[in-house]
């Protein structure tokens, strides 16, 4: 099963000049294990996208439709608030179209991954394919995989 399935999604948004259409039947499937990034041209709809997966799209003036949101089986486009707060930030997460403004320009981005990756490992170890029992150690290991 797919860890995240956006199926035939359409968006519009309400603006003074009417409505538009941003997001027109997005396709996208992400298994467990993989990591993905979104490129293309300015307003192509990315970071919609992203929000759109973790439902922080405002609606209104935004108003989803058609289409499903899957991850991990559950559609998110009818879960309540409740439920979504628990989601986001260590089950969905998202890097902003500025990644200057969201990553240390120091450190490597794949260092800065396996540091958030190690985080949510200690509380959800399963994410990195690990079970309940595993130690620092290992945990350290399985996110540098993913950095």
């Amino acid at each position: 099963m797919a860890l995240l399935h956006i199926d035939n999604l359409h968006l519009a948004m309400r603006s003074f000049e009417g409505e538009a259409h941003v997001l027109n039947g997005v396709q996208l499937t992400v298994d467990k294990g993989e990591i993905w990034g979104l490129a293309g041209e300015t307003g192509c709809g990315k970071s919609v996208t992203g929000l759109s997966v973790s439902r922080l799209v405002n609606t209104p003036p935004a108003r989803y439709l058609d289409g499903r949101i899957l991850f991990d089986g559950q559609d998110v486009l009818k879960m309540d608030e409740r439920a979504m707060r628990r989601l986001r930030g260590r089950a969905i997460s998202m890097i902003f179209q500025d990644p200057s403004t969201n990553l240390n320009p120091v450190l490597r981005v794949g260092e800065q991954i396996a540091d958030v990756a190690f985080e949510i490992g200690r509380h959800a170890p399963e994410v990195l394919g690990l079970d309940a029992q595993a130690g620092t150690r290992e945990r350290r290991r399985a996110a540098a995989k993913l950095g």
